[in-house]
């Protein structure tokens, strides 16, 4: 944004006074971003993307895909990271982004998104899998932990950061998941 302030003339103590300065003001917007992390089982065409029982069931192993999202609103953005861990009773099972990466000392998924245009998505996806036992039953399992995004935005050169909330059996996004996810 770009602000400019001229004063021709005033009227000071009754003498009239000219001014022949411009001032500009120069003030660059920060942008936003914002991160969607969902757990399918189900592609939006109803193709099968997971494995085994839906919903999950005691000692047989239901894998799930992990879909990721994140937006560069209002400006560019750049060195970007999407990280979230997993809970000790989901497995990482594979991605095909070499751009994402597993650490398994960690349990922490991460993506790298060199950069991202403003008003663009950017979006990948990973496996995940679990095997629920007898103390997980009338309980959702939990696919991922919270999901934070960060970047740095171009015209301010601060860094942005959203977060989405865990992702869990209950697949509410999932077209073909019908039942609640739990085991």
């Amino acid at each position: 944004i770009t602000a400019t302030l001229s004063v021709d003339s005033a009227q000071v103590s009754d003498s009239d006074a000219e001014f022949r300065e411009t001032i500009e003001v120069i003030t660059a917007l920060q942008g936003t971003l914002e991160v969607v992390a969902e757990g399918r089982y189900f592609s939006d065409d109803l193709s099968r993307l997971g494995s085994g029982p839906l919903p999950p069931t005691v000692g047989k192993t239901t894998s799930y895909v992990i879909r990721w999202s994140v937006t560069a609103g209002g400006a560019a953005m750049s060195d970007g990271t999407v990280q979230t861990t997993l809970p000790d009773d989901t497995s990482f099972v594979d991605s095909a982004d070499d751009d994402l990466s597993f650490d398994t000392a960690t349990n922490t998924v991460s993506w790298s998104v060199k950069k991202m245009d403003a008003g663009t998505t950017t979006a990948t996806s990973f496996t995940v899998s679990v095997t629920p036992t007898k103390s997980d039953v009338d309980k959702l399992m939990v696919l991922t932990n919270e999901t934070v995004a960060s970047a740095t935005d171009a015209n301010s050169s601060e860094s942005v950061q959203a977060q989405d909330n865990k992702v869990t059996t209950n697949l509410a996004n999932d077209p073909g998941a019908e039942d609640d996810g739990i085991v």
